[in-house]
């Protein structure tokens, strides 16, 4: 029978935004791998609920790589492409050095991806340089909302520097630490 890793990741924002949930993504890749073959059993879910996927520093990205390595799974079963890295070059060295070289097939359920031939493979690249853009560009435009908060004195969450207090949202001067 044939063993899938189920990996799911949703950082706050986009949960907040686009609204497809841990157990949204869950119940559609189970019923993928019954699909694929995969009994109850072997099913293994790899969860990264509130991390970003622009690196592959998150717990159960990791675990998911182990498995591979140690050959437990012959898919590794993703909503979409995105959900696994955010990083063109951590995409990549996913699929050739932890799958690929591990016998594991990679499938994005909302993607057309077959990584077992050149289309596929290209498919792969434009479709995690899109997801690398996406994650880029939200940067860039957070950051600038962040420095035009900041010209207006704004008070953009957290503790206030010491020496400022938030009075109605803007930074005002805490004469007693000033």
């Amino acid at each position: 029978m044939a063993r899938a890793g189920l990996y799911v990741r949703v950082s706050t924002e986009e949960q907040a935004k686009e609204g497809f949930s841990v157990a949204a993504q869950l119940r559609l890749l189970q019923a993928f791998a019954v699909v694929k073959g995969c009994g109850e059993g072997d099913v293994e879910n790899f969860v990264d609920d509130g991390y970003s996927g622009k690196n592959l520093r998150r717990p159960a990205i990791q675990r998911l790589i182990g498995c591979c390595q140690a050959r437990r799974l012959d898919y590794v079963i993703v909503w979409r492409l995105d959900r696994l890295s955010r990083s063109l070059r951590d995409t990549l060295a996913l699929e050739e050095d932890v799958f690929r070289a591990n016998g594991v097939q990679f499938i994005s359920t909302s993607e057309s991806i077959d990584t077992s031939s050149p289309s596929g493979r290209l498919m792969l690249n434009l479709l995690a340089s899109v997801a690398q853009n996406e994650r880029e560009v939200n940067e860039e435009r957070v950051r600038m909302v962040c420095a035009e908060l900041a010209k207006e004195c704004r008070h953009m969450g957290g503790v206030p520097p010491y020496g400022y207090r938030v009075e109605q949202g803007r930074y005002a001067i805490a004469p007693h630490e000033a």
